[in-house]
């Protein structure tokens, strides 16, 4: 059929040269898209490969990353989890997630997913090893480690991160892990750890007959810890063991008996064996007496004025046929009966002096109690009355008198009392930012030009009533992102392990103590880079290289940069097209039959030219 539709053309032999030419031209034509179809082939080859192993995230390693190596699933972050230390050499890992409630099964349990920073009503909080002059976040120091980790709100704009998602043990409460960078979030802290605890709370003796006690030991677990056993040992006045008794027990209190075979004085103390260790105490230790017929008694209290509020209390007691003495109680109590003192004050003497300053002003009622190995012993004699007259008040501060040292004014305004909250030096911190190069005084909201010299004036004013002493510092992370410090006023960057380990650039000046309503101020000068950096910003610290200066010191100012178009592009794009395996395969496919079309239309016309050569040869056209 095409040798028909051929062979009815008119033809003119002049054009042979240019079949010859024309055939050349499609040969060469042939080679190209050949060539083309085969690069085709082997990219959609690579194609494949993407689909079953999907591509990583294309961000560096931040130094706020709580795990500075990038993490695509759950088994990396276990696997460091697990080796307890990432490429940066930290080895905190395993405290910090403890420290915000997160354990390896949680880990474990938890589902790779998407987190949006305003889930939960904007109350998602992050974790970051950097701060980055970020005003809402604070620091958290890590137990068992130097670190120090900043957590916050999220104060960029509503974001979306892929992240293990799960829920704590501990408390069933959220939690969510960013990958590629292992930073925590979550809504509430965890609960603090209880520890289990136990103690001797007291041992008592009761005597059943002159020389037969009963001792009874009371214990105390709480948070888990139980007891075991009771062992009871009594010594004599010496201190040699008498006896020793085993009491097998779980229950809080125990009791042992002894008959004592002579008389004399004797110390019982219990030990108490619990999960938590043994436990004893002061207070499990009691004296007792065994004596033919002992007598105690509270003898007589006097009372001695040795000033308007202090007053000497004298008491005296009898102990006789081996009765003794271990301490004296004195008790004060207003004339409306309410106990405002008591004072148990070891002595074995039949004597005791103790002295006491009254409070306030009144009436108040004395008694002792003689504490002997009998029990308690008081009486009518053992109780007096004692007044304390009235004393002028302080002006500055009616509860205390005048005499009193307390009662003295406020160094700076002497109408106030010194203690008053008012008394009190109060440091109001401002910011101004003035662009020298653009002659802008107030440059906060405008916009830099590269190699622009910027002046930072930072103001501390005493608003306060009392003088004080300040040291200022102001955290410049974000300022050297774009900006070199040509000047710091005076000031000195301050270096610690804390800040060499989050990347903080932190200036520093020395303490100024400063009067009330007196201020002094540092200029803090620096130059924008010449070459404004194009590094684009991490998902985990979203203010840094964000095309802005951001210093916060009492308040936020903030100067733009001029930023290449690159960041223009990442500020309006924040990540590529999400196209799915459907989606790739249906475009590598288009693009195949679209290579394919056009090599075998190539082939075709090759193949019409050779059969029109060969009936021009043939003599048949």
């Amino acid at each position: 059929m095409f040798r028909k539709l051929v062979g009815n053309l008119s033809f003119s032999p002049a054009l042979v040269g240019q079949l010859g030419f024309y055939a050349k031209r499609l040969r060469k034509e042939e080679v190209t898209r050949r060539m083309g179809l085969i690069f085709t082939a082997l990219a959609l080859v690579v194609q494949s490969f993407a689909l079953f192993s999907p591509p990583e995230s294309a961000n560096a390693a931040s130094s706020d990353s709580i795990v500075y190596q990038s993490l695509a699933n759950k088994a990396e972050l276990l696997r460091v989890y697990d080796a307890g230390r990432d490429s940066a050499g930290h080895t905190d890992i395993k405290q910090i997630y403890s420290h915000f409630g997160v354990t390896r099964q949680d880990i474990q349990n938890s589902s790779e997913g998407y987190v949006n920073t305003n889930d939960f009503g904007g109350k998602i909080k992050f974790t970051g090893r950097t701060n980055y002059g970020v005003s809402s976040r604070w620091a958290v120091k890590i137990p068992g480690t130097n670190s120090t980790i900043y957590t916050g709100a999220w104060q960029d704009k509503p974001y979306k991160v892929k992240a293990l998602v799960g829920k704590r043990a501990v408390d069933g409460k959220w939690f969510a892990i960013m990958l590629y960078c292992g930073n925590v979030l979550y809504v509430d802290m965890p609960p603090a750890p209880v520890q289990p605890t136990a103690s001797c709370t007291g041992l008592t003796a009761v005597p059943l007959s002159r020389n037969t006690y009963r001792f009874t030991a009371t214990a105390k677990a709480d948070n888990g810890a139980t007891v075991s056993a009771y062992t009871f040992t009594v010594r004599d006045k010496n201190g040699a063991i008498v006896t020793t008794k085993n009491v097998t027990t779980s229950a809080k209190t125990a009791n042992a008996e002894y008959q004592f075979t002579k008389d004399g004085s004797y110390a019982t103390s219990v030990a108490i064996t619990t999960s938590v260790g043994t436990k004893t105490s002061t207070g499990c230790t009691v004296a007792v007496l065994v004596s033919p017929a002992p007598i105690s008694e509270c003898s007589s209290l006097s009372v001695a004025s040795l000033s308007r509020t202090k007053a000497s209390f004298t008491s005296r007691a009898a102990a006789s046929n081996g009765a003794t003495i271990s301490s004296y109680t004195y008790v004060v109590k207003d004339t409306a009966g309410k106990e405002l003192y008591r004072k148990v004050v070891p002595s074995t003497s039949l004597t005791n002096t103790h002295d006491y300053t009254f409070a306030k002003d009144g009436a108040y009622t004395i008694s002792v109690v003689a504490n002997t190995s009998l029990g308690e012993r008081t009486g009518s004699q053992c109780v007096k009355n004692f007044t304390v007259s009235p004393e002028p008040r302080c002006p500055l501060n009616p509860e205390l008198v005048q005499s009193s040292p307390d009662c003295k004014p406020c160094a700076d305004d002497a109408t106030i009392w010194y203690k008053d909250a008012n008394c009190t030096a109060t440091f109001e911190l401002t910011k101004v930012v003035a662009n020298r190069t653009q002659r802008i005084e107030n440059a906060h909201g405008t916009t830099a030009k590269p190699g622009d010299v910027l002046e930072f004036h930072m103001t501390i004013k005493n608003t306060g009533k009392d003088t004080g002493s300040f040291t200022p510092e102001d955290d410049i992370t974000d300022m050297r992102e774009y900006a070199d410090i040509i000047h710091t006023g005076g000031g000195s960057f301050r270096s610690d392990a804390t800040l060499v380990q989050s990347a903080q650039s932190i200036v520093k000046w020395d303490a100024v103590s400063l009067k009330p309503n007196e201020s002094t101020t540092k200029i803090l000068t620096a130059k924008v880079k010449e070459t404004i950096p194009t590094t684009s910003r991490h998902e985990s610290a979203r203010n840094s290289y964000d095309c802005k200066i951001t210093n916060v010191f009492g308040q936020t100012v903030t100067v733009s940069m001029e930023c290449p178009p690159e960041k223009v592009v990442e500020s309006v794009i924040s990540e590529l097209p999400r196209t799915g395996t459907r989606a790739n395969l249906i475009a590598a496919g288009a693009v195949l039959a679209i290579v394919t079309y056009f090599y075998l239309r190539s082939r075709q016309l090759k193949k019409e030219v050779r059969l029109i050569r060969h009936d021009l040869n043939a003599g048949t056209i």
